[in-house]
């Protein structure tokens, strides 16, 4: 997913130095992060209990594989492989 990042965010990110160690580069790592929702509840039944009352219990189903669509595009300039911005003026 693509994550869109204010103008003094990216001079951080620009200026930061290369990092050897795996913890530091972990940190830097933006992930989209996929919510947990029921796809469904499925009644249960599991009989009656000793005194007849039936004993039932609610399983919820939830999809863990979901298609990731592809990220939009970013237009980088050539030289300097910076984001850049398109300022669309309208003349009436």
């Amino acid at each position: 997913d693509v994550l869109m990042l204010s103008d003094d965010e990216l001079e951080v990110r620009n200026n930061q130095t290369p990092t050897g160690r795996l913890d530091e580069l972990l940190k830097l790592v933006y992930s989209k992060e996929h919510k947990k929702r029921a796809y469904c509840t499925v009644p249960l039944s599991l009989g009656k209990s000793t005194d007849g009352t039936p004993l039932q219990l609610s399983v919820s189903v939830f999809n863990m594989v979901r298609p990731c669509p592809k990220p939009t595009k970013i237009k980088l300039d050539m030289k300097t492989n910076m984001e850049t911005k398109l300022v669309t003026k309208h003349y009436l």
